[in-house]
């Protein structure tokens, strides 16, 4: 059987702007912002926030799940370009 890895879930696809990692079959943590127009400034921190309290670095992390909508589309470019960057970045 596989080892479990951690799984980044993103959304922003409408006002709430939330993060949140999967750290086994019943644990997560979780960061949430409820805010019109400040995903693309918010969304990097709060993942970065989110990986130092989750005690875990991107490197272990083994997927990023993000929405894909329905929603605003500029929230769905945000989501995934983040991420594509940090995809890219864990290479």
């Amino acid at each position: 059987m596989k080892e479990f890895k951690p799984i980044l879930a993103i959304e922003t696809s409408d006002e709430l702007c939330s993060a949140a990692i999967m750290l086994a079959e019943n644990s997560f943590a979780e960061i949430n912002f409820q805010k019109k127009f400040v995903h693309s400034e918010k969304l990097m921190p709060m993942i970065s926030d989110l990986l130092k309290n989750a005690d875990i670095k991107l490197d272990e992390v083994g997927q990023i799940a993000v929405s894909m909508g329905p929603g605003s589309f500029t929230g769905l470019k945000i989501v995934l370009t983040v991420a594509k960057g940090l995809a890219v970045g864990k290479e």
